[in-house]
């Protein structure tokens, strides 16, 4: 079981580096990117500041279950945003969708006593990556139907993965929290390389795109 946690403490460890890497790249080249990719810019930097965070209540209280919900209702915001500023057609229903969705997630988060595990079932982390893998896939299908699609970018193949590993692993957050066994980080390390690949992904792409804008301003 050692190995387990071996992984487990790799995995910690390389999400700041990941997130601090592309936090730098993003913010250097901020103001000549599109609305969708300063998104994915404030996400990065948002979800290192959560990474701190966790490991500053983890420290002081030895427990930070209260972010995950956090972390997905922030994520649910900037996914929005990110499939809004790349469709051309943003429909009124969306939006309504969207509310309610962040009402569930609030009533989620206010009826979750966070200090005793057993009682912790946060439908809304599922939910939210469901919802949003809807837009996308109802986004994707349009732009496929108009020959739109941005064939050649990872994050196209990417992002529907990451929204549909983290519905089907987010579905039995009580289990993972209370089952004691150490085999149970099995089911945890799958989760954490499933958000470290789509980091990478994301700072691999925005790292992409500039050194691409940087050649063309050289005129290669």
């Amino acid at each position: 079981m050692l190995e387990i946690y071996k992984i487990a403490d790799f995995i910690a460890n390389a999400s700041p580096i990941i997130l601090s890497f592309g936090g730098i790249i993003g913010l250097s080249m901020y103001n000549n990117l599109n609305k969708s990719k300063k998104v994915l810019i404030i996400y990065i930097i948002i979800m290192l500041f959560l990474d701190k965070f966790a490991n500053y209540l983890s420290f002081k209280l030895g427990n930070n279950l209260m972010l995950v919900p956090i972390s997905s209702f922030l994520e649910l915001i900037c996914f929005f945003l990110y499939i809004y500023f790349n469709s051309e057609n943003q429909k009124k229903l969306y939006f309504f969708l969207f509310f309610l969705i962040i009402g569930l997630n609030i009533f989620d988060f206010l009826n979750t006593d966070f200090a005793h595990f057993k009682t912790i079932q946060l439908y809304s982390l599922t939910l939210n990556p469901v919802f949003i893998l809807i837009l996308y896939i109802i986004q994707l299908i349009k732009k496929i139907i108009n020959d739109d699609l941005e064939s050649k970018s990872i994050i196209t193949y990417i992002f529907p993965i990451y929204l549909t590993i983290s519905a089907i692993i987010n579905l039995p957050l009580n289990f993972l929290i209370n089952y004691k066994d150490p085999s149970v980080f099995w089911i945890w390390i799958p989760r954490s390389i499933n958000i470290i690949v789509f980091y990478f992904v994301i700072v691999f792409s925005l790292w992409k795109f500039g050194k691409t804008q940087k050649l063309l301003s050289f005129g290669f």
